[in-house]
């Protein structure tokens, strides 16, 4: 077999959308149900269609991770909880796990956070005095 061309599906030199190698894919598809029997180029059209069908199984996925933001960015960031104990017993702060994903030290407890979160709103009433320009 002689004159060759490069083929752009396999070459790699050509740009094309997904959908359009889809197409081509499936023009291939529909060529080789056609086809009488079993030749050099029925193989090749093959290789071409798996090539294509393997490529588009192995795409990456188009999402970009984009990882939560960190609400407090200037504080220190552990991988995990054990690279916290030598930071947090010299401190004496305790260690959590942030939003981020990392570990951060905290002057309060869980406990004291807890309670810190859990606590009931404040009541309309509970400050007398209120600067006369805010009412």
């Amino acid at each position: 077999m002689n004159g060759f061309i490069q083929c752009p599906f396999c070459a790699g030199h050509e740009k094309m959308s997904p959908e359009a190698v889809a197409a081509v894919a499936y023009m291939i598809r529909c060529w080789l149900n056609e086809a009488p029997e079993y030749t050099p180029v029925v193989t090749e059209l093959m290789n071409i269609r798996n090539d294509i069908l393997n490529r588009q199984e192995r795409a990456e996925p188009t999402d970009e991770y984009v990882p939560p933001i960190c609400p407090t960015p200037a504080k220190r960031k552990y991988s995990n909880l054990a690279h916290t104990h030598h930071d947090a017993a010299r401190w004496n702060q305790h260690p959590y796990e942030c939003a981020c994903g990392y570990w951060h030290l905290s002057k309060q407890s869980s406990i004291e956070h807890t309670a810190k979160i859990n606590s009931p709103a404040a009541d309309a009433n509970e400050f007398e005095e209120i600067d006369p320009l805010l009412r």
